[in-house]
């Protein structure tokens, strides 16, 4: 399949309108937390620190994995389970990768303050090892996880660009449906639920870069 092929897919534009949605509810679940969170310190710390972080880790594991095995571009592949039986897939394993590289991130010189490489870079992360454990499966030793730096560097030109054209769309929206509805933040809903719908293809792109080297 090929990357148009596999954005047109039903099931990935279901994956992607559903989780657009599922994000968007995010932010509505921090305003009715804030309360709580500022007059507890601990629990706001453990709320930024931890549990928000963690929920967005689990959500971008979630469509990497739905996406299976159509994100590689394949029709044909073993499935979920057959993988989890041998070993080769850990949902847990999974998310604590990706929960990793939502740490460390920030730390990284020169795009620790672009924050809005956060989401593909999780992304990446967990559509590279899911590949690594399929072709671990099918003994393809030939294949890597590793898709180069030139695609790489596209893909983080392309989600900063994206990222610039999903603020602006939300904020244009955001502004009309807080006048029309008397509404407050929109905003911040609809540029959770934009920052999916528009990077999600970014991970959709590295799929299909790793599934091209094998031939199913």
């Amino acid at each position: 399949m090929s990357y148009g092929e596999i954005l047109l897919e039903p099931r990935i534009l279901a994956l992607l309108l559903g989780f657009c949605i599922i994000a968007m509810l995010e932010p509505l679940l921090e305003v009715r937390l804030a309360r709580h969170l500022q007059e507890n310190d601990a629990l706001r710390w453990y709320w930024n620190i931890l549990a928000s972080p963690l929920l967005r880790s689990m959500l971008i594991v979630s469509f990497v994995v739905l996406g299976y095995p159509t994100l590689f571009g394949l029709v044909h592949a073993p499935s979920l389970r057959e993988l989890s039986v041998q070993g080769y897939l850990s949902f847990n394993n999974l998310v604590g990768v990706v929960f990793l590289v939502t740490l460390i991130f920030p730390w990284i010189p020169g795009l620790g303050r672009h924050a809005e490489l956060v989401l593909p870079a999780q992304g990446l992360a967990a559509t590279a090892l899911l590949f690594h454990w399929y072709t671990g499966f099918i003994g393809a030793t030939s294949a890597t996880p590793f898709p180069g730096w030139a695609l790489l560097g596209a893909i983080a030109a392309l989600a900063w660009l994206l990222h610039r054209v999903a603020q602006q769309l939300a904020v244009l929206v955001g502004q009309e449906l807080d006048r029309s509805w008397h509404l407050e933040g929109s905003r911040l809903v609809l540029l959770s639920g934009l920052e999916i719908l528009i990077q999600g293809p970014l991970i959709l792109a590295l799929g299909a870069a790793l599934g091209r080297q094998i031939a199913v």
